[in-house]
């Protein structure tokens, strides 16, 4: 029943919402079979037929050509084309309507690149055409006494142009289509209902002013047409249903389209809202651009997340979320880690297409193997929450995530949507390419931090943890450890829920424990970065070598966490007396549909392209919101962050103090070596040959990774190295 809705919904919208040079007729008698007719170019329209299979769109429609032409990719009747032939370049996304405006492009194109051929290889489609333009025809008349179309014997017996042209000019008459380049169009002194157009409206007429009479008729002037037929020999076709402001506006009319004040201007915004739901998408559009009231930034389209509604449907039963359940598909991916990394396109799923039809790839033939319900709206929520926590659990087992609690498993989700942005942007400076990029990613993090809120906000739990954690952060020495934080991007994510307030002093404890985390990948020679030489503690009060080189070895890491960072940003919460509730930030968002703020992608793109370009330590704290330090400074801290990894049992000393200055003078030739310790300490025991830096390598250097003395404050902050 699903699927014969579906079909039905794509036959009504190619009669309601007709296109150019495109002709649709359903037989009577079995709505399964249809006739499409293509007014192709300035050429003679083509008869085609069409053939529903019972599971359609799950699989593409059958369609054959009676229309007898020579065409590189037509034999007989079958045509050579992969969105129907291919099971990769089919999907149930496709409607009706985009595979008639295909054939249309395949029809009126002057050449055909070979997916098979030789990279940049075309065929010119000229040697299949006559001197016209028209396709060669290989004989045989074509009647339908379905939609009328009728190409007789005869037309194969004459090489008169003007026979050809003459059949051609009727035909298209026929069917609607657009006349030649050239031929003038006989209209009627009194349109029908159907040819009224934007352009034609006298708007000083339509809408007077207060206290004029209102327009009592429409009247329809063809000086717009004639002129359009005379400057360039084609008449605007008309494109969609009947409707006062209709068609796609030039900006001289919609600029003369202004509305004069009227009680039009005292409608409700309610009222208005309902009127914009009746109209179709071009329709819509033109009233937006009629009307700063209903398409300005602060207007009802906007203001009511109308368009975003429209979007918000299966893209397999095309169902919005008012009709049914709707989620989207999510991928389980395991690379090297022992835990899966989850990823989605965000396309909307409805329950029903993944249930009782078994899809499993994405729009653009990605697979995924779960489903997971979105909020969208209070309404929806409702019908979806017990279903919410059923998946959660799911993907959680699923992926072997470390913690299975719902909110854990959204928080990991929006966590590995910035990674996934992070890694798929590096190197790219396309600008278009960055913004789509954004626009998923930021779509995306949006679905879920809005199903987070819905979480945290039936379950106090979640946010007393999350507070919890912070206040460890907030102590004179900071609990930040693996144990207490395994994943510090999964904090990042969780501080948008606390009720502390997002101090600098967090943000600093955060980065010295990223540091810490990666001083074992920038020194270790197998797994790491192989910069042993880091391991020598040098006295210079400042060195630039180790300022440059210890970013350089671990930016991927700085950069994801700038990323993760920027994400959080994009999330305003507020701050002091106008900091938002959870439950406030939850019903905006249920306002949206759970989607961003309007700009939100183009600003993240923009920073996007920043964020890749940061290579040195200055940059990224500033990107991190925190006061700049002293180089001197950084310098001590970059040293304590050494030691504090040996403390915290992170890493041990794989080489000698000995070693690692020899090691080090050779790429560093100006090092200060350190001829005294801090009061306390003693200098590090390392073995004189290097061995592993992770904790569990094994060898001599063990003994000495517990640090001693005031080893413990270098690592809160690198004072005394």
């Amino acid at each position: 029943m699903a699927l014969h809705s579906r079909l039905l919904h794509d036959l009504a919208d190619l009669q309601k919402h007709p296109y150019p040079n495109i002709a649709f007729v359903s037989h009577e008698n079995n709505v399964r079979k249809a006739c499409l007719i293509l007014g192709a170019g300035d050429r003679e329209p083509l008869h085609l037929t069409v053939t529903f299979p019972i599971t359609y769109p799950l699989i593409s429609p059958t369609i054959s050509i009676d229309s007898t032409v020579r065409h590189f990719n037509v034999f007989s009747d079958y045509i050579c084309a992969s969105i129907l032939n291919t099971d990769e370049d089919w999907t149930p996304a496709y409607t009706m309507k985009a595979i008639a405006m295909q054939l249309l492009s395949f029809f009126s194109s002057d050449k055909l690149e070979q997916q098979h051929g030789r990279p940049g290889a075309a065929i010119n489609l000229d040697e299949f055409r006559l001197p016209n333009g028209s396709w060669q025809a290989r004989g045989g008349a074509v009647q339908c006494n379905v939609c009328g179309y009728d190409r007789p014997h005869s037309l194969y017996q004459t090489s008169d142009p003007a026979a050809w042209k003459a059949w051609a000019v009727s035909m298209r008459s026929r069917f609607g289509f657009p006349p030649f380049a050239g031929e003038i169009q006989t209209q009627s002194a009194v349109p029908s209902p159907r040819s009224i157009d934007l352009m034609d409206i006298d708007y000083d007429e339509a809408f007077p002013p207060i206290g004029q009479s209102p327009i009592s008729k429409v009247t329809a002037s063809s000086n717009h047409k004639e002129a359009t037929t005379s400057q360039e020999g084609a008449v605007e076709p008309v494109t969609s249903a009947p409707s006062l402001v209709d068609g796609a506006p030039n900006e001289a009319a919609v600029e003369h389209a202004s509305l004069a004040p009227g009680p039009i201007d005292k409608l409700p915004a309610e009222i208005l809202v309902a009127i914009c739901d009746r109209m179709d998408d071009e329709t819509l559009m033109t009233f937006m651009r009629s009307w700063d009231r209903i398409g300005s930034k602060s207007g009802v389209v906007a203001q009511f997340s109308i368009l975003r509604k429209r979007d918000l449907r299966c893209f397999v039963l095309k169902k919005s979320f008012a009709e049914t359940r709707l989620g989207t598909g999510v991928a389980i991916n395991f690379g090297r880690g022992r835990q899966g990394e989850l990823s989605s396109e965000f396309d909307l799923l409805s329950k029903t297409a993944f249930d009782d039809h078994g899809i499993r790839e994405s729009v653009m033939g990605l697979p995924f193997s779960n489903f997971l319900p979105l909020p969208i709206n209070q309404r929806h929520y409702s019908s979806v929450k017990d279903e919410v926590l059923t998946s959660l659990a799911q993907l959680g087992q699923s992926a072997q995530l470390s913690s299975t609690a719902p909110s854990d498993v959204v928080i990991s989700f929006m966590n590995d949507i910035v990674v996934k942005l992070c890694s798929d942007t590096k190197g790219v400076s396309d600008a278009s390419a960055l913004g789509r990029a954004s626009e998923r990613a930021i779509e995306s993090y949006y679905h879920l931090f809005h199903l987070l809120l819905c979480l945290a906000t039936s379950n106090t739990g979640i946010v007393r943890a999350i507070n919890m954690t912070v206040s460890g952060l907030l102590k004179s020495k900071p609990q930040s450890d693996k144990t207490t934080i395994p994943n510090l991007g999964h904090l990042l994510i969780a501080l948008l829920l606390t009720d502390h307030p997002i101090t600098e002093k967090i943000l600093k404890n955060l980065i010295q424990e990223a540091i810490t985390r990666n001083v074992v990948w920038m020194l270790d020679q197998q797994k790491g970065s192989g910069m042993v030489e880091l391991a020598y503690l040098e006295a210079d009060p400042i060195s630039y070598y180790r300022l440059k080189k210890t970013f350089e070895a671990s930016r991927t890491s700085y950069t994801l966490l700038m990323f993760q960072n920027l994400f959080r940003q994009t999330i305003n919460r507020g701050t002091g007396t106008a900091r938002k509730s959870l439950v406030t930030m939850r019903d905006e968002l249920f306002q949206a549909h759970g989607g961003p703020p309007r700009g939100t992608a183009e600003r993240l793109a923009k920073k996007i392209g920043e964020l890749q370009a940061v290579d040195n330590f200055r940059d990224f704290i500033q990107h991190m919101g925190v006061t700049l330090p002293s180089q001197q400074f950084f310098t001590s801290f970059l040293r304590g962050c050494v030691v504090g990894s040996v403390e915290k049992g992170y890493s041990r000393w794989g080489v000698s103090q000995e070693r690692a200055y020899r090691l080090r003078v050779q790429r560093d030739p100006t090092v200060q070596p350190r001829l005294s310790w801090p009061d306390g300490m003693l200098e590090p025991k390392g073995p004189d040959i290097v061995e592993s830096f992770f904790p569990n390598g094994g060898g001599r250097g063990g003994r000495g990774g517990r640090g001693r003395g005031r080893g413990g404050r270098g690592g809160r902050g690198g004072r005394g190295y």
